[in-house]
């Protein structure tokens, strides 16, 4: 987490995203580029994401952990972030794709699934993902942003399910969903309507690989 601040609002966030402290990971504060990428070498982690918050609010320094990291431990480690994007542009686009980057995957719920700032990335960054929650409101719209999606050369989509947290507890419980209380309490529509989408996908023989992410 390189930083945890974030210039989205979105209803299901989780996280606090009000968080000015220094980049941290495992619990684990790093100040230093260098010495987490020594860290991440240490461990012999195959792979690093760089999250926020919104990582692209700091920009500068998410490029100095991703360039630290691949010089450190060169084409081995799999280097991905995660954005909104509503930050990203060409140039910033083209430093990311310098320092490394191998994947970037946007959270498009935040910009109720447009996708004009992927598109910057199809063609510069090597693999280019959708990784959001399963919002059951958004089912409809999301069946034809899959087949955009299939289009614009996404990659890999990737459906979280929704849980239940103090950060999200206000907006959440006024929808009306139906909570399930394992580990987290999680909520069962997004289940639902996750793998209905995934049951879309192969329906309609889509070119397009779609994972659901249980919370489990």
């Amino acid at each position: 987490f390189v930083n945890g601040r974030c210039n989205g609002r979105c209803f299901y966030c989780p996280t606090a995203q009000d968080d000015d402290g220094p980049p941290v990971t495992n619990g684990l504060a790093f100040t230093s580029p260098v010495d987490y990428a020594a860290y991440v070498a240490a461990i012999g982690f195959s792979g690093v994401s760089i999250s926020g918050g919104e990582p692209l609010i700091t920009s500068e320094l998410t490029l100095a952990y991703l360039s630290a990291v691949r010089k450190r431990c060169g084409s081995d480690i799999h280097l991905w972030l995660y954005t909104n994007g509503t930050l990203l542009t060409a140039d910033i686009c083209g430093r990311l794709r310098d320092a490394g980057l191998d994947e970037i995957r946007f959270d498009l719920g935040a910009v109720r699934y447009n996708l004009k700032k992927l598109r910057l990335a199809v063609g510069c960054i090597p693999t280019v993902t959708v990784e959001i929650p399963a919002v059951p409101e958004d089912e409809e719209l999301l069946r034809s942003k899959m087949c955009e999606m299939a289009g614009a050369g996404v990659n890999h989509l990737n459906l979280h399910q929704m849980r239940l947290t103090p950060y999200n507890f206000g907006p959440l419980t006024e929808r009306g969903y139906t909570f399930l209380h394992g580990e987290k309490v999680t909520v069962l529509e997004s289940e639902l309507c996750a793998l209905r989408m995934v049951r879309f996908g192969l329906e309609q023989d889509l070119p397009l690989p779609v994972n659901y992410c249980s919370f489990p």
